[in-house]
This record gives C-alpha cells, structure tokens and sequence, in this order.
C-alpha cells in the first residue's frame, strides 16, 4: 500500500493545479488586481492585449514576460504538484507565486493534515480502533473456539453412546447360542470316554483271540464253544427260534428268566449297535449290564468265531511249529483291523461322561420336547441314562435344526448370526473330523484286503518255486 502522506501530497497538488489553473484565467480575462505586483503591467487602465489600431506587441511581451517571472518557464509543465519546493517533512519556500501558494499548501498538508490531524488524531484513533478490533476478534475467536469444544464434545458423547447401543445390540445374548454351548460342553469328556471304551474292547476281542489266561477261550475252541452256549442259553435263547424247539427242555431250560427284550441280541447288529444313540457300556467300572453281554456275544459272533487250537508248551519246540504260531498271529492282526471298526462304533455310542447325566441330558430332554417326543420312557430309550458322543454330536448336527424354534431363532442381530455360523462351522469341522477317521478305518480295512489277496498270489508263486526246486533235485 501506498504511504498515506504520498496520496496526500498527491490529492493536494491536483487541487492546487486546478485552483492556479483558474486563477490565472480571470486574471487575463478581467485584469483584476489581486497582487501588488499588478501595478507594474496594468496600472490604473483597463488590461488590453491589442488597441483598435492592432496589436500592441510591447503590452503583450510585458504580460507574457511578468506570467513567465511570477510563474516560472517549465515548473508548471514539470513539476504540476510542486514537490520541488517540499520534501517529506519540510517545506521550503519557492519564488513567485506559484511557489508562494505551493508553500502554503506543503505547509497545510505537512503541518496541519499530515502532522497535527492524522498523527495526533487520526493515527491514535486507528491505533485504539485496532486494539479494540484485536480485542474483539480474539473474544469472537475464544466463542468459535467454544463452539469447536461443544461440537467436539457432543460428537464424541454421540460416539460413545452409539458404541453404548452398538455393544448391547451385539453382545445381547442369544437363546439359540446357549443352546448350542449347553450341549456341547460334554463333548469332549464324552469322546475321551467312547475312545477308552473302544480301546478296552479292542484288548478284549484281542484277549480273546491270543488265548489269554482270563479269558473263556484259554483253554481253546471247545472250551470258548461251551462258555459262548451257556450264555446264549442263558441271556439269548429265543423259545419260538428253530420251529419251536429250542423251547424244549433242556436248551432253553428257564425261559422264563429269559427277558424277551433280550433274544437274539447276540446276532442283532441292528438292535444292539445300529439302532440305539447310546449304549449301555462303560468298561472302566466293575459292572456287567445286558448290554455289555450283548456286545461281547455279538463280537464274538461276528469277528473269530472259531479261535485257534490250544497249543502245548511242546508244540513249540519243533521250529516248523513256531512259524505256524507266528502265522496266527498274522491272522489275528488281520482280524484286529476288520474288529477296529466295531470297536470304533461301540466306542461312539458308549455312555458318555459321568456328568452328562445331570448336566446335559435335561436339556435334552428339552429339545426332544420341541419335537414331539414327551413320553419319559421313550426318552430313556432314545437318549440312554448318560448320553453317548455319538447322541450329542446327533443333537449338535441334525435334531437341532429339524425344529421350527431355530429358525424363529435367526430372527436376531447380525453379531449373533455370525456367533451361530461361526458354532455351526466349528462343529462341521468336529464332524469331518469324524468322517476323516472313519475313511482311515475304512483305508486300513482296504489295505488288509489287498494284502490277503496278494498273499494268495505269494503262496501260489512260492509253491511254483518249491515245484521247480523239486524236479531240479530229480
């Protein structure tokens, strides 16, 4: 920006310009005196340029001469706003008068304006009104700021209050969750319980087939024979089976001890294994249920029905009879594999954990309520006094979503689907995992099989050799 003592000086000489301008005007048009030193060109006559006889060029050099003195030759075309007679604080007097008048404007703008108006009272002015505008901007920016804080303050309450609402709607529990915790909290325990119970019944079909002390079949096929008649006499015997005559007396001497819940449960895969979630076996106690006899006489019927011969102390001595013991024990890994899945099966639907009688099997109950099933004794029929694996992962992957509740269920927040999803997943996962075993089971048995068959192949070939070895001795 321009000094403000510039554009002064510079709006004072166009006025003066413009006044002098003016002034000389009627000074040559009216010949009026307004200068002492009028006299010397007019006098007392009337200002005339020319006579009526011409023109008198001496009157007009003299005007042209005392305009030239009094006005200077090239200060007016050089110099319009007379700064040659001021500086920027100080103004000096010129000659004539036009440096007369430019002296008295340097003075009134200098002296008057610049110095004792602007300085003293304008200046002061600006310079209060300027702290009193800093002054105020800075209360107007204190308010701004106060409304900044407020924003702040109400968007993050807003913040807060929308995680407030985000959380309840997301952490609210869900009925359909619990569900699913509930019956899968006695899982695993219940799996470890079915693998032992496999395992124990693995050791006692293997018990069985090596002859050991404990077992019926030690002292060989006729005694396991006796031992295996008895208890189907005993606990299978069906009256009406063989057109009536094993009703007779003396093969099934007390049919009336006989439960007729239990005929023929010792050649009944269905009944016994297939049908029921869960069975009443748990070999880690000292009890002996009907359901344990059935398994044990049902293995026994299906895998090495015929064990091996007893085999004296003295049969081992002679070399050859120890390759044919040896080859037994061949047979009876065999026979191990092909049990494994029985075993596997009996070990899924043994009776789960101990706790899965008070803490799991209500709940189900529960469940099998929503569809339909209300009587009691059916109930225990179905589920068993202490629910297996095998009933749990039935609940946990099919019976709980054949109910209608489950899928008014789903009408529920968006984190709580995710949880169900995440839940149904984790137990597809437990399932597959499941199938993976079962498809290792069923790989063995596959293996086994091959083997057998390329042992047949073996023997043929060997006994081409012998064949060979033999004319060649010839």
């Amino acid at each position: 920006m321009r000094n403000p003592a510039i554009k002064i000086r510079h709006f004072s000489g166009i006025v003066f310009r413009r006044f002098l301008l003016g002034f000389l005007c009627l000074l040559l048009v009216a010949g009026i005196k307004i200068s002492p030193y009028g006299k010397h060109l007019f006098g007392t006559n009337q200002a005339q340029a020319c006579t009526t006889c011409g023109c008198i060029t001496a009157n007009h050099s003299a005007t042209r001469a005392h305009v030239q003195a009094e006005h200077g030759t090239g200060i007016f075309h050089t110099d319009p706003l007379g700064l040659a007679y001021t500086t920027a604080s100080v103004c000096t007097p010129g000659t004539g008068t036009r440096g007369w008048i430019a002296y008295q404007f340097c003075r009134h703008r200098e002296e008057f304006i610049v110095f004792y108006w602007f300085k003293e009272h304008v200046m002061a002015a600006m310079m209060m009104m300027t702290e009193q505008l800093v002054s105020m901007a800075m209360n107007q920016m204190f308010i701004v700021g106060g409304f900044f804080d407020a924003r702040m303050q109400m968007e993050t309450q807003q913040l807060f209050q929308q995680l407030a609402a985000k959380a309840h709607k997301d952490y609210r529990p869900s009925f359909g969750m619990c569900e699913i915790g509930t019956l899968a909290r006695s899982l695993a325990a219940s799996q470890r319980q079915g693998e032992y119970n496999a395992y124990a019944l693995s050791q006692h079909m293997q018990d069985r087939q090596a002859r050991n002390w404990s077992m019926s079949s030690a002292g060989g096929k006729d005694l396991d024979i006796v031992h295996r008649w008895e208890t189907f006499r005993d606990n299978f015997c069906h009256p009406h089976d063989n057109d009536g005559d094993l009703g007779q007396q003396p093969i099934c001497e007390n049919p009336a001890m006989t439960q007729p819940a239990l005929r023929n449960r010792d050649v009944d895969y269905g009944l016994v294994v297939d049908y029921p979630l869960t069975i009443d076996v748990d070999f880690a106690d000292n009890a002996v249920p009907p359901a344990e006899k059935q398994i044990f006489g049902l293995a026994s019927n299906l895998y090495g029905h015929d064990v091996f011969a007893y085999f004296p102390e003295a049969f081992f001595e002679d070399e050859n009879n120890q390759d044919e013991y040896i080859y037994v024990r061949s047979i009876i890994a065999k026979r191990s594999v092909a049990q494994n899945s029985f075993n596997a099966i009996v070990g899924m639907k043994s009776q789960g954990h101990a706790q899965t009688a008070d803490d799991l099997r209500p709940y189900m109950e529960k469940v099998l309520e929503q569809l339909g099933i209300t009587n009691a004794a059916n109930v225990v029929q179905y589920l068993g006094e202490r629910p297996s694996y095998y009933a749990q992962m039935e609940f946990l992957t099919k019976r709980l979503y054949q109910r209608p509740e489950f899928y008014t269920g789903l009408y529920d927040t968006p984190a709580n689907i995710d949880r169900k999803k995440t839940a149904l997943k984790a137990l597809g996962l437990a399932q597959n995992m499941d199938l993976f075993k079962s498809k290792l089971r069923t790989e063995a048995s596959l293996a086994v099989l091959t083997e057998m068959e390329l042992q047949k192949e073996h023997e043929e070939v060997q006994n081409r050799l012998y064949g060979i070895r033999s004319v060649g001795r010839q």
